[in-house]
């Protein structure tokens, strides 16, 4: 049920462990930076499935998904567990939060207005060694890339790579 939910899932987990980010754009390899990253790349996912209709038991099941994660992830890296569910609350809405105002952005792009995408990533990340002018780059060719898109052809869906 829903596998091809699980393999854009997979899709975006593969995505964001590129090199690309380590090496090109300077993001620190810390568990919050990669975090930040997949959740990026997860809005994009998002924002497309939104722009192009999709039901949204397929929408709220990705980001289901994505939070079943977060909350693993908080176990293995030694959380106490009465701690957990206020974490998750917190990391909830800071999520839910990216996903209004990337999605903004996103829109921002496509319609060619100004757009504050460096201005979001500088905040969310808050890290002076990364190339933030080049990851708007990334972010800019991804968006205009699933926009042509077509609906048909969800589960075929690539990113663009990134190179110097």
């Amino acid at each position: 049920m829903r596998t091809y939910i699980r393999n854009i899932y997979k899709k975006i987990i593969e995505q964001s462990k590129k090199k690309f980010f380590f090496d090109v754009f300077f993001v620190p390899q810390k568990p919050e930076t990669k975090i930040e990253i997949f959740q990026l790349n997860l809005i994009i996912v998002l924002w497309y499935m939104k722009k192009k209709k999709f039901k949204e038991d397929d929408i709220t099941f990705l980001i289901s998904i994505f939070l079943k994660d977060l909350e693993l992830l908080c176990f293995e890296m030694g959380e106490a567990e009465s701690r957990i569910p206020k974490k998750m609350r917190k990391m909830t809405e800071n999520f839910y939060g990216r996903l209004i105002s990337y999605s903004n952005q996103f829109d921002m792009i496509l319609k060619k207005k100004k757009c504050e995408i460096i201005k979001r990533l500088r905040i969310n990340f808050n890290d002076e060694k990364i190339q933030y002018d080049k990851y708007s780059k990334y972010l800019e060719m991804n968006i205009k890339h699933f926009n042509k898109i077509e609906k048909n052809d969800f589960e075929n869906l690539s990113f663009y790579e990134f190179s110097k």
